[in-house]
């Protein structure tokens, strides 16, 4: 039988509100051991979340040799407000304090802040309230929506994020595929159908013409539809369908019967698609069936939100946090991306002043260093952005 407090432990990594589950799996382990601990006793061993080559060095150089009997997974923590002095003073005694007095080694940068990564957890989706909303009524109606907004705002994550929730917010009938518009397969009309189908229904085909895939993709909602189904095709980079002379009138008048067929299509592009169809799809009327929600940088709320609760996840201080907004800005308005960067260039330098021993790394009280994380956060911007 498992005891009370291990089951809690438990139950509470498991919880359907991300905001109420353990910080990070180093918080996890920490809670869990101590329940086994309080249920049987002695010493329990847990699995190891770290290698040691990837763990800080008790002591001396960060290369040094790992002694297995110590610990290294905990660090006190500290009476003053340096969070550097704070994550070096490790324990190694093997008398580990109280859960409430340990701190956890930091994560990774690329753990905490998700710069050029893919959204892979819905919880960190922040911000865009209203479109998040917005998209799910009208995606749970069978409605189809167009993502528009300029380069690296956040319009594929939001796609992902529907993705991501769709089987929980939405149920099970609902089936909902991805295309990138832009890959070699959708150069055609034919590739495209087939790559339809497959993220669909996991059906592979292949078609000789493109009316032969798009009676077949025709074939396959009406089917899904006659049996419950909506079919839900999210493509980015529409724009990539514009530049291919196939993509013609037929096929823009196709896709919006489909959507009266019960299709429901969610299209990602800088441009608005009256725009990019141009005089073909206005013939088609393609572009009238959907919604076009143009995606902002964040307001100071809603970085607030961001830099509060990442800044929660490793512990900044007030004026880190203030720096992550600071140069998270460009006259007065928010980028997500930007947001992302700073923080993941912040904990690389303190991370980096950790593990080398070397305080250069990390100056907070040195004008100089500010300049230096300015001129490398506007390269690094400037070659994912611009």
């Amino acid at each position: 039988m498992i005891p009370l407090a291990v089951e809690e432990v438990v139950l509470r990594a498991l919880t359907k509100n991300p905001q109420q589950r353990f910080t990070n799996v180093w918080a996890f382990a920490a809670a869990l051991e101590q329940a086994c601990q309080a249920a049987w006793g002695g010493s329990v061993g847990l699995p190891e979340v770290l290698t040691s080559e990837e763990r800080i060095a008790p002591t001396g150089s960060s290369h040094a040799q790992h002694d297995p009997n110590e610990s290294i997974y905990w660090t006190r923590r500290a009476t003053d407000s340096s969070t550097i002095q704070q994550d070096a003073q490790v324990d190694t005694s093997g008398n580990r304090p109280a859960v409430s007095d340990r701190t956890p080694i930091q994560a990774l940068p690329d753990s905490t802040f998700l710069f050029n990564q893919s959204l892979l957890d819905p919880s960190e989706f922040y911000g865009r309230v209203r479109e998040r909303m917005v998209l799910l009524d009208r995606v749970r109606k069978g409605e189809s929506t167009s993502i528009v907004g300029s380069r690296r705002i956040g319009k594929t994550w939001l796609m992902q994020y529907l993705r991501l929730v769709a089987r929980e917010e939405l149920g099970s009938r609902f089936l909902v595929g991805y295309l990138d518009a832009t890959a070699q397969r959708c150069a055609t009309i034919a590739g495209f159908s087939a790559s339809a189908l497959e993220v669909l229904t996991t059906q592979k085909d292949e078609f000789t013409s493109g009316d032969e895939g798009l009676l077949r993709l025709e074939q396959t909602v009406r089917q899904l539809s006659s049996q419950g189904h909506v079919s839900v095709l999210c493509i980015d980079e529409f724009e990539g369908l514009s530049t291919r002379p196939e993509f013609d009138l037929h096929f823009f008048t196709t896709m919006r019967a489909l959507t009266q067929e019960g299709l429901c299509l969610v299209v990602v592009s800088k441009e608005p698609l009256i725009k990019i169809v141009g005089e073909k799809g206005k013939t088609s009327g393609f572009f009238n069936v959907f919604e076009q929600r143009k995606l902002a940088p964040f307001d100071l709320k809603e970085a607030q939100q961001f830099v509060q609760s990442k800044g929660d996840q490793v512990n900044l201080t007030e004026l880190e946090r203030q720096r992550i907004l600071g140069y998270g800005q460009i006259n007065g308005a928010y980028w997500p991306i930007r947001l992302q960067l700073v923080g993941k260039l912040l904990m690389e330098d303190k991370i980096l002043a950790l593990r080398e021993q070397e305080p250069h790394f990390y100056r907070p009280a040195d004008p100089a260093y500010w300049q230096d994380f300015q001129s490398r956060l506007e390269d690094i911007y400037r070659g994912a952005v611009l």
